[in-house]
């Protein structure tokens, strides 16, 4: 393979992987009547892909790595034979680091409460692993062989920070200006809230994930006019950007589904209304959505969410496993 057939993949996957960035930003923009505030909203959830892309000890490595062989006039073909002596390293750095920082065990004891208030005994008892970890987030390239896809997850991450770029530009060209406290903003009231909606999602967890959705809306602004598609397209964003595989309008021999999230132990079947959720849980088992999924290994969750669209936020959420 040569050095034309890299670039090329690098070339087509980061213009379409700007080209859905733009697709996600333009759907929630075209819908806002306070573009400033619309353009600040998409950079906060665009922001927490560059969290995880900025925050990799490898990652850092690879693009340092890019970098210096293309300063010293090497291509594609010389920079991918440097990665495999750069993920042994990067494996010994992190094994030195654990054997200088051993995790710390903290135990919790829950108890158990009269009225809520006066303890009587032993719930349970929580130890839980407690240290700093600079590699807590990795990397996907770790685990990647094929150099087709080295290259074009480098192509992707390339394109989410330059599209991050361009919103940031975008959002002072509409006035905004970028402060610590916006910075704080825009980071979607911090990382930690999108990690729970992961996690939540992988251990159907369906309480904390709709309650963090909650908390999430509500720091919408009232001006935003909000149908049903809004609020699809917002979640269907959100996920994407955490890592949730999620495609939406999914036909069926009889009908559309609104959502499809997938996880490596869950299939979530999402449909959205402005009415009731028992509605769009209905719809889901009447249409028999979960059929096209009957032979995934996965269990199959059919979950139905409702929207207000005069508090902007959601009104309530079925959701039940279906037994195959």
């Amino acid at each position: 393979m040569t050095n034309e057939y890299f670039e090329n993949i690098y070339k087509t996957n980061y213009q379409n992987e700007y080209k859905r960035l733009d697709s996600m930003f333009d759907k929630l923009y075209q819908e806002a009547r306070d573009k400033k505030y619309a353009t600040e909203l998409c950079l906060g959830i665009f922001s927490i892909q560059i969290l995880f892309i900025k925050g990799s000890i490898f990652n850092k490595k690879i693009f340092n790595l890019l970098e210096h062989n293309y300063k010293l006039g090497g291509d594609w073909l010389s920079f991918l034979n440097g990665i495999p002596d750069l993920k042994t390293s990067y494996y010994k750095e992190e094994e030195f680091y654990f054997e200088k920082h051993p995790k710390k065990r903290e135990i919790k004891i829950e108890t158990k409460k009269l009225l809520g208030i006066i303890p009587y005994g032993i719930k349970g008892i929580n130890i839980e692993e407690k240290s700093h970890n600079p590699y807590f987030i990795s990397s996907s390239i770790l685990d990647m062989t094929n150099n087709n896809e080295i290259v074009a997850q480098i192509a992707e991450f390339k394109a989410n920070l330059d599209y991050t770029d361009f919103l940031v530009a975008k959002y002072k060209f509409l006035g905004g200006v970028i402060t610590n406290e916006t910075e704080k903003s825009i980071s979607l009231s911090g990382s930690d809230k999108l990690i729970k909606l992961k996690k939540a999602l992988e251990n159907y967890e369906m309480d904390t994930f709709i309650n963090v959705l909650i908390s999430i809306f509500a720091g919408i602004s009232y001006d935003i006019k909000a149908k049903e598609g809004y609020f699809h397209a917002f979640i269907q964003v959100i996920l994407d950007l955490i890592g949730i595989s999620v495609i939406s309008e999914i036909e069926t021999n009889i009908g559309r589904i609104d959502c499809v999230a997938m996880t490596s132990k869950f299939i979530y079947l999402f449909e959205f209304k402005l009415s009731d959720s028992k509605i769009a849980l209905e719809q889901i088992i009447k249409k028999k959505y979960f059929q096209k999924y009957l032979a995934d290994d996965r269990q199959i969750i059919l979950v139905g969410i409702a929207f207000d669209s005069d508090e902007k936020n959601i009104k309530n959420c079925l959701h039940e496993i279906y037994n195959k």
